[in-house]
């Protein structure tokens, strides 16, 4: 289960970068900063939150939301 609780994160952090690339642009300091604050802001938080109902919920909703966008609203 704990690989797909990572997966899950890192699908939310490869989006969110896209998300500040297209803002800041591939190249820029600021997009690489953010980005790398991001990744350590996810990393800290799976670890504190892992176990809980808390981080299980988020998760759940986090997997179905995207399941929901890949079969029916993505085109």
């Amino acid at each position: 289960m704990e690989i797909l609780e990572i997966a899950i994160i890192g699908t939310l952090a490869s989006l969110f970068m896209e998300i500040v690339k297209k803002q800041y642009g591939p190249k820029s300091l600021t997009a690489k900063v953010i980005v790398v604050l991001v990744a350590i802001l996810l990393g800290v938080g799976y670890v504190y939150l892992k176990g809980t109902p808390l981080f299980q919920t988020i998760l759940g909703i986090l997997a179905s939301a995207s399941t929901f966008y890949a079969f029916f609203l993505k085109k």
